[in-house]
């Protein structure tokens, strides 16, 4: 009677665990199963510009589009580049969709001149942009809110 008992109570905690398993694996990849999703139209943190995220061929790319104020690129490495208005200016680029998340790609930050590695991800209608420098650990993350 007690392997009865014990059989029960172990059939019982093995379901329980495939049931919890696959309740994870449904709810992980329905998250985002459209890497298009991410293509739009975004208020900056700030709110003082807009970015277009778009995609060519399969790669993820965001310009700015538009700014209360004129963000010159004083700041460029590149002297030649040191003039140049930011509006209609790829910042974010070379990002692909891996895993729910866009991965592998570059941000650029006028103010100081520098690129750093980036990702990004959706929650909800806010995009979740983080830029690192060497481990994402090291990093910040600021978030985009898609217009209407």
């Amino acid at each position: 009677m007690n392997y009865i008992k014990m059989f029960k109570t172990s059939t019982m905690k093995y379901f329980a665990a495939i049931l919890s398993f696959m309740f994870l694996v449904i709810t992980n990849t329905s998250a985002q199963t459209n890497p298009d999703e991410i293509v739009g139209v975004y208020h900056t943190p700030k709110k003082d510009g807009k970015v277009a995220i778009y995609k060519k061929g399969s790669t993820y790319f965001g310009k700015l589009i538009w700014g209360i104020k004129n963000l010159i690129d004083k700041n460029n490495p590149d002297k030649t580049l040191r003039t140049r208005n930011m509006v209609g200016s790829d910042f974010m680029t070379g990002f692909t969709f891996k895993d729910g998340e866009y991965v592998n790609g570059k941000i650029y930050d006028p103010e100081s001149g520098k690129t750093y590695n980036c990702k990004m991800w959706l929650d909800d209608s806010q995009l979740k942009v983080r830029g690192y420098w060497g481990v994402s650990l090291l990093g910040r993350t600021e978030t985009f809110v898609r217009t209407n």
